[in-house]
């Protein structure tokens, strides 16, 4: 989980405009895709860094050059580090994040280097954001037409929105009613947005089943970046504001022309746990008057419903103090509050149909296992168990969002009609957004 705190962190897809940044080269926001740039980056060392401070110098460093991406064909390479874009100095990782995202596709930039202790002026064009590109329809006349419709509020305090509580539609333009799936994204509970779930959403309505991405409020992410706020919610409030994402779509939904008998909740990540939580304890939807049985059928991809073990293990890769303070951060001080936020602790007399999946990543294939071991234990016959052997737990956005075939969305797909065969299929329909 901890490897896909902010996706775009990780493959350099990235996805958001920032009209701040407009100004700072002549063809930006021009495009009607997004830049990419097509690196891996990481943090200096902290001797890096006080080298560079020595020198009144700041710096984030090419950990990879992906594969024919403009980075690799202007030649970037790993170990190179970035000094400043367009003149302006860099940070961090997330400042050349955000800066980047400001940029569209064809923006020719200027990236000041290190390299071997000399600096040096490349220029890169940025390409297509590969994100933007996934979420173009399918061609083929073999899918459904799909209609986007985002930021619909879920939730109003004193009848005001928040971008947190908001969620987006995506939808099969088909008769007769279709089954909807209720998305939860990733982010470590402290990152993310459901503007990345677009091109899985388009995914799901090509080929008939609708897609409801949300949002719920975000802890504090200075577990992570001590210069991020230190503030935001803590368990249960992620999954209350699940909760009423899913209590609108069971009153609205079928204005839509989805069967509100027939959703499903489903998250990757974080959003497998969120996910699993609402549907095996019983209190959130209860304090909305829904019954737990209202929620179809659970898809959980890549999480982990074990907190203290979640815990135990990523000690392991971040340290204690950082493992403490992420705890911390998102469910609160002490083990018993992780135990009250762990789906395994909800499993007796929960027979809720369940597909939870894992990537090959040893740590996730773990938290499975013990999952798969607690129902066991339980007598729960219901779940249904799946090893992605084909992909680690970074690559399952992209994978699942692809074009074409993929065998574990297709496998969450053909779930979603087992358990809702009443909803007559219909074929031959072209998609276009």
């Amino acid at each position: 989980m901890k490897q896909i705190i902010v996706r775009s962190l990780l493959l350099f897809c990235l996805c958001a405009s920032a009209a701040a940044e407009q100004t700072e080269v002549k063809n930006a926001g021009k495009s009607k895709y997004q830049g990419y740039l097509g690196v891996h980056l990481s943090e200096l060392s902290s001797i890096e860094r006080a080298k560079l401070r020595q020198e009144k110098k700041s710096g984030v460093k090419i950990s990879a050059a992906i594969q024919d991406s403009p980075a690799e064909k202007a030649g970037l390479i790993a170990s190179d580090v970035i000094l400043s874009i367009n003149g302006r100095a860099v940070w961090n990782v997330r400042s050349v994040v955000e800066r980047i995202q400001a940029l569209g596709a064809g923006t020719t930039i200027k990236l000041m280097i290190l390299r071997n202790g000399l600096e040096r002026e490349i220029s890169v064009t940025l390409a297509p954001n590969p994100q933007d590109l996934l979420e173009e329809p399918d061609p083929s006349a073999a899918y459904f037409k799909v209609k986007v419709t985002k930021d619909i509020a879920y939730f109003k305090v004193n009848g005001q929105e928040s971008d947190e509580q908001k969620l987006n539609l995506i939808i099969p333009v088909r008769k007769p009613r279709f089954p909807l799936i209720m998305w939860i994204h990733p982010g470590a509970w402290s990152f993310g947005d459901r503007s990345q779930e677009t091109a899985l959403g388009v995914r799901f309505a090509e080929r008939g089943v609708g897609f409801a991405a949300i949002n719920h409020r975000l802890s504090s992410g200075a577990w992570e970046d001590g210069k991020l706020p230190n503030k935001g919610v803590k368990h249960p409030e992620h999954v209350k504001d699940c909760a009423r994402a899913f209590a609108w779509l069971r009153v609205n939904i079928s204005s839509y022309g989805a069967d509100p008998n027939c959703i499903f909740v489903g998250g990757f990540s974080s959003g497998a746990h969120l996910a699993a939580l609402l549907a095996l304890d019983t209190r959130y939807l209860k304090e909305l008057n829904i019954s737990t049985g209202a929620i179809k059928a659970v898809i959980a991809v890549g999480g982990t419903y074990d907190l203290v073990k979640y815990h135990d293990s990523i000690v392991g890769e971040i340290g204690k103090d950082k493992a403490d303070a992420h705890l911390k951060a998102v469910f609160g001080p002490t083990a018993d509050i992780w135990r009250d936020a762990s789906p395994i602790n909800y499993l007796q007399n929960r027979n809720i149909p369940m597909l939870v999946i894992a990537e090959k990543t040893k740590g996730l294939r773990q938290y499975m296992g013990d999952f798969r071991q607690a129902a066991e234990k339980a007598n729960v016959n219901s779940i249904k168990f799946l090893v992605a052997e084909d992909r680690d737990h970074k690559e399952s956005p992209s994978m699942m969002s692809r074009k074409g075939e993929d065998p574990i969305r297709d496998a969450i797909i053909e779930f979603i009609h087992e358990h809702c065969k009443e909803l007559t299929e219909e074929k031959g329909r072209t998609s276009s957004l």
